[in-house]
């Protein structure tokens, strides 16, 4: 019997990854002895419309939707749907973006409740009350809205869990294992890579980052040996030898890092596995004594190739430490990523000549650029907010890449650039990268590779078609 049906909505990012979160509650719940179900659309290739047989089908009492910004539209479709095939069916949102503006998503008729911050503990109570297995009233649950004679009433806000080693590991057999496609760049290709999450909440400010809006800035963390017990467990049931720590940044903590890397050395040899870091967490010893636990990727956060311009994003890095991290980095033996943003607060095009460059002399064996976008719940939305940046209201534009998106718009402007200006310097930006991308993804005569062609050109034509494809390769070429 499904108590309750678990719902992650369709994305449009082509790699597809476990939903950490939705696993997590799953396997709280299943704690509690309440008959659970995973739906995780996108990999299953599955539309709102085939829903409604699965709900007629299972007849859940419950419906939980779990989701990130640009899948806000997806779930009012779901709430709905939920609702005309049974009014009855109690429904519940949680994520980042239901945290950052409850009130707004208590306007959606349909939805009954919005779980805020971490949801597991929450989740859990809140069940037990709908399901009559508590004599509790939902006014008693801490962290929840709904509405009641037409007010919204928001309860006390949830304490953050203080021992992530109580929680279970995540419900990976409600999760279609198969389906997924995030693929390592240090280990065997063909693969799984299986996400681990050994930390939560980041203690940095940067601005445009909205993890603290469910983590909050205290970093808590599970010791070395449950984060082996898991890798251990997976495997064991999936055969798994390639991890990505998801983690905002692994590397707080250098003294636990350590700890987990001495672990792996002495009994797991044969796992490789990549991370997100920040340039002032490593340093060259921590590097090397990754590498000798199995990491061979490490992702890097830079933003920007001008000081002032990461002062004003509250980054709290310098570029030295950026050259630094990256060439002891690459000397430990590891791969490097770079993350990038075109749009920062106050950059104009004469900063992003500069990130350019700065690139161009980065040792990076990886870059990426996206647009600077202001999630709700970050002070970036804030500022733009006020200042009345914000030209786009639609949850669903919230992309940060025009690669994956037909005829894509940035959403705001940054009080500097227009709108049209963010993305002709995204373009400029992207073009400098693109040689370089393909190249190191599909070797020196990158244009006679098949694939190339393949993933990068055919795949896009089938999603979003030939023409806003041939626009966006147009777009590039001409710079």
């Amino acid at each position: 019997m499904t108590d309750i049906l678990l719902i992650h909505p369709p994305y449009s990012w082509p790699n597809k990854s476990q939903p950490l979160g939705l696993a997590y509650i799953g396997a709280v719940l299943e704690q509690e002895g309440f008959g659970v179900e995973i739906i995780d659309m996108s990999p299953l290739e599955m539309s709102v419309a085939d829903l409604g047989n699965i709900l007629v089908e299972k007849a859940p009492k419950i419906v939980g939707i779990s989701f990130m910004t640009p899948q806000y539209n997806s779930t009012v479709a779901i709430l709905k749907l939920v609702k005309e095939v049974d009014e009855r069916i109690k429904t519940i949102v949680g994520g980042a973006h239901a945290s950052a503006l409850p009130e707004a998503m208590l306007e959606i008729e349909q939805l009954d409740y919005v779980v805020i911050g971490e949801g597991e503990i929450t989740t859990k109570e809140l069940v037990s009350v709908i399901l009559g297995k508590s004599d509790r009233k939902a006014e008693e649950i801490k962290g929840i809205g709904f509405v009641r004679n037409n007010k919204c009433i928001f309860t006390e806000v949830r304490p953050l869990m203080t021992d992530l080693d109580t929680v279970p590991f995540p419900a990976w057999h409600l999760l279609p294992m198969d389906r997924y496609s995030v693929e390592s760049l240090g280990g065997e290709r063909g693969e799984s890579v299986y996400p681990l999450l050994s930390s939560r909440g980041c203690p940095n400010r940067c601005i445009f980052c909205s993890s603290h809006v469910v983590f909050k800035r205290q970093f808590r963390e599970r010791s070395a040996a449950n984060i082996v017990a898991e890798i251990e467990f997976l495997a064991k049931r999936y055969n798994a030898r390639q991890f990505d720590f998801v983690d905002d940044t692994v590397t707080v903590n250098k003294k636990r890092m350590v700890e987990l890397c001495e672990h792996l050395v002495s009994h797991h040899k044969n796992i490789r596995w990549l991370c997100n870091s920040r340039v002032n967490t490593v340093t060259p010893d921590l590097l090397k004594t990754m590498y000798k636990a199995g990491c061979r990727k490490v992702d890097f956060g830079v933003e920007s190739g001008n000081p002032d311009i990461l002062k004003n994003i509250k980054k709290g890095i310098t570029l030295e430490q950026a050259v630094d991290a990256h060439r002891w980095a690459r000397k430990a033996g590891l791969i490097t990523s770079s993350f990038f943003m075109v749009g920062n607060l106050g950059e104009g095009p004469e900063h992003i000549r500069k990130t350019a460059d700065f690139i161009d002399e980065l040792e990076t064996d990886y870059v990426s650029a996206t647009i600077t976008t202001p999630f709700p719940g970050t002070e970036l939305y804030s500022i733009a907010d006020s200042q009345g940046w914000i030209y786009e209201r639609d949850w669903s534009k919230y992309d940060t890449t025009a690669f994956i998106s037909k005829d894509y718009k940035p959403v705001a402007s940054n009080g500097t650039m227009s709108r049209e200006q963010l993305l002709e310097e995204y373009f400029f930006l992207n073009s400098r990268l693109l040689k370089r991308k393909f190249r190191q993804k599909y070797g020196k005569y990158y244009l006679l590779n098949y694939r190339l062609y393949y993933r990068e050109v055919f795949s896009r034509i089938r999603r979003l078609g030939i023409v806003s494809t041939l626009k966006l390769v147009l777009r590039l070429l001409k710079r």
